[in-house]
Order: C-alpha cells, then structure tokens, then sequence
C-alpha cells in the first residue's frame, strides 16, 4: 500500500494533478442486491425479501421458473410482482461508484480535454484527487496511458522482511 500510494503521489507531482489520475469502477447491482433494495424502497416484509432473495443464485430472472414460491409470497404480499418486475429493470446498471484499487492512468496535457473528470477526496490521505468517470478497459481503448500498479504489494512485502532481517 505504501509504495503504491508513493506512486500515486509520484505521478501527481511528475506529470502535475491534471494529468494523472485513479480510474473509476462501477458496482453493478446483482439479482439478489436487486430484490433487496427495491423491497426496502416498497417497504415490504424483511421476512418476504429475504426468501425472494435467497431463491435466486444470479438472475432475478430465475424466479420465472419458482412459480409456487412466487405464488406463495405474491399471496402474502402484492407487491411481490412488483419487486420482481422493478428489480429485473435495474439489475446489471451501475449501483455505486469506487475507484480502481490500483489503476492509474496519464495523459499529455490536462485529463478532461479526453475524458470526463471528477475531483473526490482519497480514503487512505484525505487529500484531494482526480477520478476518471471512464472505466479502465475504455480509457486503454482512447489511447491513454493505463498502469496498473497491483503488483507494488509485493515491494510492501519485501520491505517489510528486509526490516525484520536486519533487526535480528
């Protein structure tokens, strides 16, 4: 994580803060995430959601094939068919956004003459950054310069045995 973030502040300091960035990522919802928040938002029965929820592995579109326990919940609660019909529009679309634990990209010339922007604040300084609101697989496709610094963890590692072995 250390030299990771050294990295990252590297990067902005070398090629100034409007030119590199962290990368965005999307949460998709799933079939079961789905079920959930739109059966909190039609305030039906926690007891309800959680049996519809659990019927299902991926797909919300699953529960056509469950037609006695969809009957059985739908006469317990109407609103049933409608948690169905609204979960299944909304699963797969984008439930929140987070950022790209070790996605870094770069351009010449300030980012938001390429792509869209945004200034967010970084959990681990509190200091402010910039985001690209273009998922990684895109930003590699426009011609920017993409780094993905994961494998950095291993130098922590490394580091931190080097320590232990001249303490002892």
């Amino acid at each position: 994580q250390e030299y990771r973030y050294r990295l990252f502040e590297y990067a902005q300091q070398k090629y100034g803060m409007g030119s590199s960035a962290k990368i965005i990522t999307f949460n998709n919802f799933g079939g079961r995430l789905a079920i959930r928040d739109v059966g909190r938002i039609l305030k039906v029965k926690q007891t309800i959601i959680v049996k519809l929820a659990k019927s299902i592995t991926k797909s919300v579109k699953e529960l056509s094939k469950q037609k006695a326990l969809v009957e059985s919940l739908l006469k317990q609660e109407p609103k049933v068919a409608d948690i169905i019909e609204y979960a299944s529009m909304i699963e797969g679309l984008p439930r929140n956004r987070s950022m790209h634990a070790a996605g870094l990209v770069l351009s010449e010339g300030h980012l938001s003459n390429h792509v869209p922007v945004m200034v967010s604040t970084d959990d681990e300084t509190g200091k402010p950054i910039l985001i690209t609101q273009i998922q990684k697989d895109l930003l590699a496709l426009m011609g920017l310069a993409k780094i993905d610094l994961l494998g950095l963890r291993n130098l922590d590692i490394i580091e931190d045995v080097k320590q232990l072995v001249q303490e002892t």
